[in-house]
């Protein structure tokens, strides 16, 4: 069981008929320990896209003994643009709108704990219709 907030460092030592081998340098820091934080969620699956309109849902990600409280959903507009909150739920499924038609958007989920929330999900890529005219 790990402790909240630890830093955790690993060495490797061969083992074989003769016996146990030296024990290597230590490592750097692999990971500190933050009980709490629930696992990304995997990209999002977008249906019913338009050119102001599409569906996003995703699928709950694994949680183990984290209360996964809701989603965030951020959208960033083009190649380069940045990611901005645009909505939270908490359900898997929800309809963004008021987008511009022929446009590539990004979109990732963060789920949220009632500690911390994920890191962000890896980004589904997205190019709205053109706008009717």
């Amino acid at each position: 069981s790990l402790e909240r907030y630890t830093d955790y460092y690993f060495a490797v030592a061969g083992i074989n008929s003769l016996g146990i081998g030296y024990l290597s340098a230590s490592s750097e820091v692999v990971f500190t320990a933050v009980l709490g934080r629930p696992y990304p969620p995997a990209a999002p699956i977008i249906t019913n896209v338009t050119a102001s309109s599409m569906r996003v849902s995703w699928d709950e990600p694994e949680s183990y003994d984290v209360n996964i409280t809701g989603y965030s959903i951020q959208l960033a507009q083009g190649i380069h643009g940045s990611f901005r909150l645009v909505h939270n739920s908490s359900d898997t499924l929800c309809e963004l709108t008021g987008l511009s038609g022929r446009e590539i958007y990004r979109v990732r989920i963060i789920a949220l704990s009632t500690v911390y929330p994920s890191a962000p999900g890896d980004p589904a890529w997205v190019t709205t219709l053109p706008p009717k005219v």
